[in-house]
């Protein structure tokens, strides 16, 4: 019992003596009465107190489960529900946010796929099923060498993601924290399962081991998606790890309080007292016995959300030894440089990973990250970061505010403050530009246009993740020659579909004064986004295909002949490609209601697209003779072939592999 529940007992029992005193002197059968009052004199207080214990008394231990990770508060850690009596309205806006769901365990309330089916899929198969306590999957699994396959039944025991899709964790042995992943995710919108692979930009290869990702959620995924976990892995030598035999902790799984202000047993135990609460809050310090991020320099702030949001690496083996041991080291409020475990991925001369292809799966060639879930590395190499004292936290906000008039979906879709999805973020610092002569002059777009908001322009859709292009966190300005050398879409033409880079070029170096590098005759005559859809890589055609389905790319640069470059997308080698290839097509007039399955096949994606094809090619077409040219239409309105053709067998083949 704490200092406060004990305080109302004894007040509860002072209360009850006048009551029984006026009860004592009453006529009628006065001593039973009397007794009847002391007798509830004392009980009531013993019931309150028996109930203060029984709501205080720890859970049975965790330590009996075997099958999974296990919540474990130590180190200081004693989770969110210690926070929500005091912080009502923060725990419930952080309650309804995608951090908290990040990890789950899987229950009928957190599990959002379809079980009681079957999945098949390069010659594997798994049959999941639900019963009334939970879930489970039987499943085929290669063996290490060439042993024959192991079919094995298991709970499916945790569950990460809730937001856009939702993956699935069950024990590789029976008895065991060692975790591997049901190689089938399920995408919420579409109301499906697909193949893991599929819901990445993963280059097509044949069939892998690995298929059950074993041993990932307690060594990568750990790190981020809950708050102080630990993997905890036993040692057989002094050198080696005993990897099936981890015994995996977390303070709370998902993304709780004390991920973001540290550990709070020592800020609960302060404001037990009542009197410590009451100076607190008439005192203009902040209380020191809890971080609170938004109190910090715009540098050790964003680094709070960079613990995640950021690329890191280890500092070697022993440092990577000593996490499995401990967890990280870092604490919200600390100077993240000061890590003795990890360092910060940047692509310069200065890194060198041991893996040479793991810059490519994160950076563009200039260093600006390409990837989802990384925006820490982008705001830092801004220059209004590094001149300014721009944060995570200018935007974004981890509780909705109590006078914010959006529902709580809404805010929790990207967690951005009210009013931060407009220009009214960046003039916090630029508030010359709240201006409409002055916005026109500096845009060159009409004031409520897609070109007058400052994010389209300095915050353009070049990161990829989630199936989907995701602002870059890296404030920049358009540059065809950064989209030359990196192969990076700028934001003039990622929005003006229909235009080339010399058109870009042009514009810029008229209005801004940057000068416009040399192009060879198909940049200066066809459009950049054909270009990037027929023959640039993965990556890039992954980004036009989102782009051909954007609303401000279609009022810029019309819809009408988009169809043919959207068909030969859903024909991709890669399933991602597809994925979002059939998306956007479905937002052109006339295609909501298309039928095409990104995993159907070969012959599948053949018909569907010559299914669309031949109607467009004799719908009239009413463009400017100068679009017409630059996205290959001939003047009947018919796609320009042989052209299309040589660009298509210009395609970067490459594979790609974004680690988002």
């Amino acid at each position: 019992m704490n200092h406060e529940t004990l305080l109302i007992v004894i007040l509860s029992c002072v209360a009850l003596i006048p009551i029984t005193v006026v009860w004592g002197r009453i006529k009628v059968r006065p001593r039973l009465v009397t007794l009847g009052m002391v007798l509830l004199w004392i009980a009531f207080p013993l019931i309150m107190a028996a109930t203060a214990i029984r709501h205080l008394t720890p859970s049975p231990s965790s330590e009996k489960i075997n099958y999974r990770p296990i919540e474990e508060r130590s180190s200081g850690y004693v989770g969110s529900d210690t926070c929500r009596s005091c912080h009502p309205h923060q725990h419930a806006t952080w309650h309804a946010s995608y951090h908290r769901t990040m990890t789950q365990l899987a229950t009928p309330a957190t599990v959002i796929g379809e079980f009681d089916t079957e999945l098949r899929w390069e010659g594997k198969s798994a049959k999941l099923w639900r019963h009334e306590d939970g879930f489970g999957v039987d499943l085929e699994l290669p063996r290490e060498g060439k042993g024959k396959p192991i079919r094995m039944r298991r709970p499916v025991v945790m569950t990460t993601g809730s937001h856009h899709m939702q993956a699935y964790w069950y024990p590789i042995l029976e008895d065991s924290r060692y975790l591997g992943m049901l190689p089938f995710i399920y995408l919420k919108e579409d109301h499906r399962w697909i193949p893991r692979n599929a819901a990445f930009l993963i280059a097509p290869a044949p069939p892998r081991g690995g298929f059950d990702e074993a041993g990932r959620w307690n060594d990568e995924c750990i790190r981020c998606h809950t708050t102080h976990g630990r993997t905890r892995t036993k040692m057989v030598t002094e050198t080696k790890y005993d990897w099936r035999n981890m015994d995996t902790r977390v303070a709370e799984l998902g993304i709780a309080c004390e991920a973001c202000h540290g550990p709070g047993e020592k800020h609960a135990l302060a404001n037990r007292w009542p009197t410590y609460r009451y100076r607190q809050h008439w005192s203009d310090r902040s209380d020191e016995t809890i971080v609170h991020p938004a109190r910090l320099s715009h540098e050790l702030s964003s680094q709070v959300c960079g613990q995640c949001h950021g690329i890191w690496v280890f500092h070697g083996d022993e440092a990577h030894q000593e996490w499995w041991k401990t967890g990280w080291t870092y604490r919200p409020g600390e100077d993240l440089a000061d890590s003795t475990l990890r360092i910060l991925a940047r692509c310069n001369p200065d890194f060198v990973p041991d893996d040479p292809d793991y810059l490519d799966q994160m950076f563009w060639s200039d260093g600006m990250v390409r990837v989802s879930g990384r925006e820490y590395n982008g705001l830092i190499e801004s220059p209004c970061f590094q001149r300014g004292e721009l944060s995570c936290l200018h935007c974004h906000q981890m509780h909705m505010s109590a006078d914010d008039p959006r529902p709580v979906k809404e805010w929790a879709n990207d967690q951005l403050a009210h009013g931060m999805d407009s220009n009214q973020a960046c003039l916090q610092c630029h508030p010359d530009l709240d201006n409409q002569t002055r916005l026109i002059d500096h845009s060159h777009h009409p004031v409520d246009s897609a070109g007058s908001n400052c994010y389209n322009c300095h915050m353009s859709y070049t990161t990829y993740g989630l199936l989907k292009s995701i602002r870059s966190h890296q404030i920049d300005v358009p540059s065809v020659a950064a989209s030359l050398e990196t192969g990076r879409p700028n934001a003039c033409n990622q929005c003006h579909l229909d235009k080339t880079l010399a058109w870009t070029a042009e514009h810029l170096a008229g209005w801004y004064g940057i000068s416009s590098p040399a192009l060879d005759d198909d940049e200066r005559t066809i459009a950049a986004s054909v270009l990037w859809s027929l023959r640039g890589d993965a990556g890039q055609r992954a980004l036009m295909a989102w782009s051909f389905g954007w609303a401000s790319a279609h009022e810029a640069s019309g819809t009408e002949w988009m169809v043919p470059y959207l068909s030969q997308l859903m024909n991709d080698p890669y399933d991602a490609v597809r994925y979002i290839a059939y998306r956007s097509l479905r937002r052109l007039p006339g295609y909501d209601g298309l039928k095409y399955d990104f995993l159907g096949g070969v012959q599948h994606y053949s018909a569907v697209t010559q299914q669309v094809a031949e109607p467009w090619s004799r719908q009239p077409k009413n463009m400017n003779p100068q679009r017409r040219e630059s996205v290959l239409m001939d003047a009947r309105g018919r796609l320009m072939r042989d052209t299309a053709r040589r660009l298509l067998q210009q395609r970067d083949d490459r594979p790609i592999n974004l680690a988002e």
